[in-house]
Formats: structure tokens, sequence, C-alpha cells
């Protein structure tokens, strides 16, 4: 029962990502999460809850798609049927992405990896193409949080 109900908040927390209510991200927070060498061509959006957090970056126009990840000990994550494997990384994080080419031509990909022991981070990546989906998933490598060893 625990479970389903967690599942369900997971839901409306991701859903509420997606829309434009969830607050952007202070100075200071931004800073945080981007480091040095992270561009400031997103706009990044953040849903805290009780033992995780969400981030949600969508670029700037002319750029389309999005990057998100989840962080904390309990990801509700399972690819989607029909998704293809694919080696990569997330920063210095080797993962296996799931990948599958949506019904519009847009690609999307998702990864589940350990960090820091008790942390997991579920990642995931939307392009309208592949040079976008790889472009995007470059800049998610640049995040503090996955461009160096775990705090």
């Amino acid at each position: 029962m625990h479970r389903i109900a967690f599942i369900v908040l997971l839901t409306a927390i991701l859903a509420s990502c997606s829309s434009k209510q969830a607050p952007a991200l202070s100075k200071v927070e931004k800073a945080h999460l981007l480091g040095p060498k992270s561009s400031v061509s997103m706009r990044w959006h953040k849903v805290a809850g009780p033992d995780f957090r969400v981030y949600h970056g969508i670029p700037q126009s002319p750029a389309e798609g999005e990057i998100g990840f989840y962080i904390g000990g309990h990801p509700s994550f399972k690819p989607e049927a029909g998704c293809s494997r694919h080696a990569g990384k997330i920063g210095i994080h080797k993962v296996t992405w799931h990948r599958k080419t949506k019904a519009d031509g847009s690609i999307y990909q998702t990864t589940l990896f350990a960090l820091g022991g008790v942390y997991k981070i579920h990642a995931w990546v939307l392009g309208k193409d592949l040079s976008e989906l790889d472009s995007l998933t470059r800049e998610l490598g640049t995040l503090r949080l996955f461009s160096k060893a775990t705090p």
C-alpha cells in the first residue's frame, strides 16, 4: 500500500515538473547545481520531497526537448516496453540508457544508477532528434553532481 502511495506521489511530482508551475531555482541553487562548466542555456526547476529532489531543465529557444533527474533513495524506474539499450555516460558515470523513439519522431531515453551508496539517480532526456538528444545528454553530464566524484 505504501509503495502505491509513493508511486502516485512521485508521478504527481514528476508531472508538476513538466508544467510551468514548478518554481525556478534561485541564483544560489542554480550555481550549486550547474557548477563552473555548465551553460546557463537551461531554465531549471526543482521539486523537493521529504527525502528526494527532482530537477527539470528546459533549454532556451530555439532548442527543444528537456532533461531531468530524480535523486533519492526510492526511485520509481521502469523502462517502457520496446526500449533499446545503449551504453553511455552522464558526466563521469557510466550508465545504460533505455531509449525509445516516440510517434512524433522525438527520442526519449532514461537510466537509473547509484550515486554514493544510498542515493540513486533516475535521469531522463528528451530530444526532437538524435543530435539534440546527444547535446542535451552532454549538458546533463556537465552538472556539478555528475561531473566530479560523488560528494
